[in-house]
């Protein structure tokens, strides 16, 4: 079974970008297959890895991203998955079996914006998109996300194994 890793924190700049990729990329190097979702809404590990001139094409479009999954009939996360999503200047893939869930800067509009159906919640529509998860080759889950209302934490994705939650700094 899959294990799931979440880094998730309210405040900016507490290293949840540089750690979920520095670790995506070390499981790989160790032979693990890797999905790396994107639940931030400054989208950075998905433009980190995909790089700014691919990932603009999913931002403008609005299709193939975290939020798609909540317009009915659009999308399941696993028809939105990026395999081996590192390409290299010529279109080579120096990293094989890193594969993105990504996310574009409209995730923002779930919290405030979202007019799904009343009798499913986001938090169902999610839920629910990730049925597939059970048959998946995937080693390893790592999630990035700042919390917010609109999107469920790590731990209630299915058969989560554990989730680790980077507690609040001390104030200095």
């Amino acid at each position: 079974m899959a294990r799931k890793i979440a880094f998730i924190n309210y405040k900016g700049g507490v290293g949840k970008t540089s750690l979920i990729v520095n670790t995506a990329a070390a499981l790989v190097k160790a032979g693990k297959r890797v999905l790396v979702c994107d639940f931030d809404t400054q989208s950075n590990a998905s433009i980190w890895l995909l790089k700014l001139d691919r990932w603009n094409k999913i931002n403008a479009s609005g299709e193939g991203e975290v939020y798609s999954i909540f317009e009915p009939g659009k999308a399941q996360v696993k028809d939105l998955i990026i395999r081996d999503a590192i390409e290299g200047k010529s279109g080579e893939c120096p990293m094989p079996g890193l594969d993105l869930l990504p996310t574009a800067f409209n995730l923002v509009d779930l919290e405030n914006e979202y007019n799904g159906d009343p009798k499913r919640s986001p938090f169902l529509v999610f839920r629910n998109s990730w049925r597939w998860w059970s048959r998946t080759t995937i080693s390893s889950c790592l999630i990035a996300r700042r919390t917010f209302s609109g999107l469920p934490s790590a731990a209630s994705l299915p058969r989560t194994k554990f989730a680790c939650r980077p507690t609040r700094t001390p104030s200095a």
